[in-house]
C-alpha cells in the first residue's frame, strides 16, 4: 500500500506540470471518476513486473509524456509558433513570401514623385517663360498704347499704370530690373506712346526722355472748403467735372489706412467731407477725377501723423469725432489765433451735456441749407437734423468742410477757459463768455441778435 499510495502522489504531482501525449490522448476522454481504477490496476501490473525483476517490461508500461507549458502561465512566443509551424510542414522551417503589395506601394509612390517632379518642373518653366518674355518681348503682339505718367511718379506706380494698359504682366519683376538698371528716380512725366512689343528696357528707356506735357494749373483748396465747393472750383479750372468728382471721392476707396477710420453713419451725406487737404495742387487740365481725389486724400494721410493719432488715443477720440470737431472751429474761427479758444468753448459744453446738451453752431445750419438740400432729391428730415447742433446733441454726424492742420491740432489741443459762449462781429472780433448773461451782453456789443 505505500508503494501504491507513493506512486499516485507522484501521479498528482506530474499530472499538475505535464499533460499526456501519444496514446494517452484517448485516456483524456475518460471521466474524472474512471482514472483511479485504471491507475490502480497499472500501478498493481507495474508492481508485479518488477517483482519478476524484468526491467525492460518496467519500461515498456512506463507512461510517456511531453512538456507542453499551459498557455495562463507562460506566453507563447513567435519562436514556438514558428518552430511549431515547420513541425506540420514535415519538421523544415518554410521560408516566407514576400508581400507584393508592397512592391505595388513603392512602385506607386515612385510614378507620384515622378509626376510631381515633371509638373514642378513644367511649372517654372512656365513662369520662366513668361517673366523673360514680358522682359525681353519675345512674342508680344504690335500696337501703340499711350500712357501718361504723372508728375513725380515713383517706379511702383508707373509699373502700376504699366500694367493696367496692357504694357507689362509683372509690375513687381518691373520695380525690380527698374532698381537693378538704376533707372529708378530718372523717369519723366508726360504721355507717351508706347510699343506693345517693347522690353522693359525699351519701355525704361522711352519714359526717360523729355514728353509732350499736358496743360497744367495751380488749384488751391482753402482750408475751411466744403466738398461741393472743391468740386465747383475743379470745374470752374477745366480739372475735371464737379459732379463726377464728388461721386468719385464718395464712392471710392483710395488705399489709405485711414479711411477704415472714416464714419460710415447711415444719415451721413458726403462720406469724405473732411478728408480732402487743403493745400496747393497741381493738376492736368481734363485730369481724371480719381486721379484728383487721390492727391488730396494721400495729401490727408501724410499729414495726420502718429503723434496726433497718439494725441487722439490719449483723449479717447476716435479720427472722426477729430475731425468734425475739427471742421466746426475751422468754419467758425478761421483766424489761428482764435482757434484753441473757440475749441475749448466746443470742449467745455460736451464736457457738460446736462448744462449743454446742444453745441449750437450756426455753421452747422449754413452747411444743410447749402450743401445738402440742393444736391438731395428728396427731403430727409432726419439727415438735416443730424447735422444741425442746435437739434442734434453733442458733435453733429460728420464733418462740415475740410479743415486744416491748425484747427486739427486746435481740436485736439484746446485753450484751458471756463468759456461756454462765443460770438463775433462783422469785423471778425471775438468775445467770449462763461455765461448766458455775459453771452446776451456780448451779443448786444457785436450787433448780433440773442439766441
Amino acid at each position: 500500500m505505500e508503494k501504491h499510495d507513493r506512486d499516485t502522489n507522484e501521479f498528482e504531482e506530474l499530472k499538475e506540470l505535464c499533460r499526456p501525449s501519444g496514446q494517452e490522448q484517448t485516456e483524456k476522454a475518460h471521466t474524472e471518476a474512471d482514472r483511479p481504477e485504471e491507475l490502480v490496476k497499472e500501478n498493481e501490473q507495474t508492481s508485479a513486473k518488477e517483482q519478476t525483476g524484468s526491467a525492460a517490461a518496467s519500461e515498456e508500461t512506463a507512461p510517456k509524456f511531453q512538456l507542453n507549458f499551459d498557455e495562463d502561465a507562460f506566453d507563447s512566443t513567435p519562436v514556438l509558433e514558428e518552430q511549431e509551424k515547420a513541425v506540420h510542414n514535415g519538421g523544415e522551417q518554410q521560408p516566407k513570401r514576400k508581400k507584393k503589395k508592397k512592391k505595388r506601394a513603392g512602385s506607386m509612390k515612385v510614378v507620384l514623385y515622378t509626376l510631381s517632379v515633371i509638373c514642378v518642373s513644367v511649372i517654372l518653366a512656365a513662369g520662366i517663360w513668361l517673366g523673360l518674355n514680358d522682359i525681353f518681348a519675345f512674342s508680344k503682339s504690335d500696337k501703340i498704347i499711350q500712357v501718361e505718367i504723372e508728375r513725380g511718379a515713383t517706379t511702383k506706380e508707373i509699373a502700376a499704370v504699366l500694367k493696367e494698359k496692357g504694357l507689362i504682366q509683372f509690375p513687381l519683376l518691373f520695380q525690380f530690373v527698374s532698381k537693378m538698371s538704376e533707372y529708378d528716380g530718372t523717369y519723366q512725366y508726360g504721355i507717351y506712346n508706347l510699343s506693345s512689343m517693347m522690353g522693359y528696357d525699351g519701355i525704361m528707356q522711352e519714359l526717360q526722355k523729355n514728353a509732350p506735357k499736358k496743360d497744367v494749373r495751380s488749384i488751391t483748396i482753402v482750408e475751411g472748403m466744403t466738398l461741393r465747393e472743391i468740386a465747383a472750383l475743379l470745374e470752374e479750372n477745366e480739372i475735371c467735372d464737379g459732379d463726377e468728382f464728388v461721386d468719385v471721392v464718395n464712392r471710392n476707396k483710395f488705399g489709405y489706412r485711414f479711411e477704415d477710420k472714416v464714419g460710415n453713419d447711415a444719415l451721413k451725406f458726403y462720406r469724405m467731407e473732411g478728408y480732402l487737404f487743403p493745400d496747393t495742387y497741381e493738376f492736368f487740365l481734363g485730369e481724371e477725377p480719381k486721379s484728383v481725389a487721390q492727391k488730396m486724400v494721400k495729401n490727408f494721410s501724410d499729414k495726420i501723423t502718429a503723434d496726433l493719432y497718439g494725441r487722439m488715443d490719449d483723449l479717447g477720440w476716435s479720427l472722426e469725432k477729430t475731425i468734425t470737431l475739427a471742421s466746426l472751429v475751422q468754419a467758425e474761427s478761421g483766424q489761428s489765433e482764435q482757434m484753441r479758444k473757440v475749441s475749448s468753448v466746443f470742449w467745455n459744453r460736451l464736457d457738460n451735456p446736462k448744462e449743454f446738451p446742444h453745441l449750437q453752431s450756426d455753421v452747422t445750419i449754413q452747411y444743410v441749407e447749402e450743401n445738402i438740400k440742393p444736391y438731395e432729391a428728396v427731403q430727409n428730415q432726419d439727415v438735416y437734423d443730424a447735422y444741425n447742433t442746435y437739434e442734434c446733441e453733442g458733435l453733429p454726424v460728420g464733418p462740415i468742410c475740410n479743415p486744416g492742420l491748425e484747427a486739427i491740432k486746435a481740436a485736439l489741443y484746446p485753450e484751458d477757459t471756463k468759456y461756454n459762449y462765443f460770438v463775433t462781429d462783422k469785423e471778425g472780433n471775438f468775445y467770449y463768455a462763461g455765461t448766458y448773461s455775459e453771452h446776451k451782453k456780448n451779443c448786444r456789443t457785436a450787433g448780433v441778435p440773442v439766441k
